[in-house]
């Protein structure tokens, strides 16, 4: 089998601590394994940080619609397996550790 290679279109954003704090994507036309079928896909990532720089929360959003445009970007065409809301608590004598990242649904 040929892998299928699509032009990827990224903008990433990074704060003035050249910390990375949003990307986003766009794949046209990429194989989807599990059904045999091109999709297009579309994500935003959005990341915040303390004052000591550590990640407090990480947010990405993943989209797909059927190549051939039958279906649109909306909610209803979220992937859930990659979409996802996450926060880091840091309670432990090392400052940069997390302690927990807990998941806490997907963003809406």
């Amino acid at each position: 089998m040929t892998a299928l290679q699509a032009p990827i279109q990224q903008t990433f954003t990074y704060d003035k601590l050249y910390r990375l704090t949003s990307a986003t994507g766009f794949v046209p036309g990429c194989y989807d394994p599990d059904d045999g079928q091109l999709i297009d896909a579309q994500y935003n990532l959005a990341m915040s940080y303390d004052n000591i720089h550590n990640i407090t929360n990480k947010t990405q959003t993943v989209w797909r619609k059927n190549h051939d445009g039958t279906v649109d970007f909306d909610s209803d065409n979220i992937d859930p397996t990659l979409t996802y809301n996450w926060n880091y608590s840091y309670t432990s004598a090392h400052p940069h550790a997390p302690t927990q990242i807990a998941y806490t649904g997907n963003p809406s």
